[in-house]
């Protein structure tokens, strides 16, 4: 399993997408629920001539925390496993959207307070995430990105009692987005 490094895309991608740019900085401010804004991607008549296509995702899927659920009026409670189905919504202008039809991400909250999540990677990925409070409901932001630089998916679920839903983005490059 991969453990989460909160700047690990600000570090391997550059000139990125508004949205990843956004994803990527929200991950290394957040580290605990809170309350947080939603990136959108560009408009696709819009994209940087580093991108060679972009696609949209939708997502539903189940949260599971440990032990017992928490109260309605708790907020936003990140702990726990998310299963995210995923599904190409629109291929856009990519004629391939290679993303898997689930992942599994462990979220736990250490004796500091100190949120970390672990993900199963899909052969050498780079891993990075944040969670922030939508009303009480968990945001999610999950980033996973090719070792090679050259493929980003961004998957955002919103957990509401239980429920995810959401959507997200995978955009691959013309050349490889890591820092020499």
């Amino acid at each position: 399993m991969s453990k989460s490094n909160p700047r690990v895309l600000r570090v391997l991608l550059r000139g990125a997408s508004l949205a990843t740019a956004t994803a990527a900085a929200t991950a290394a401010a957040l580290a605990a629920c809170g309350t947080g804004g939603v990136a959108t991607d560009p408009p696709m008549d819009e994209l940087p001539d580093y991108i060679d296509c972009l696609a949209d995702l939708s997502m539903t899927g189940s949260f599971v925390p440990p032990g017992e659920p928490p109260a309605p009026d708790a907020g936003c409670v990140a702990e726990g496993t998310w299963t995210v189905s995923v599904a190409v919504a629109d291929a856009g202008t990519c004629s391939t959207v290679p993303v898997v039809s689930s992942y599994l991400f462990d979220v736990v909250r250490d004796g500091g307070g100190t949120l970390s999540a672990t993900y199963a990677a899909q052969g050498d990925q780079h891993f990075a995430f944040s969670v922030s409070s939508n009303t009480g409901d968990c945001k999610a932001d999950f980033q996973l990105a090719a070792a090679d630089g050259l493929s980003l998916i961004i998957l955002r679920p919103l957990e509401t009692e239980g429920v995810i839903s959401g959507s997200g983005s995978y955009e691959h490059y013309s050349e490889s987005q890591n820092r020499e």
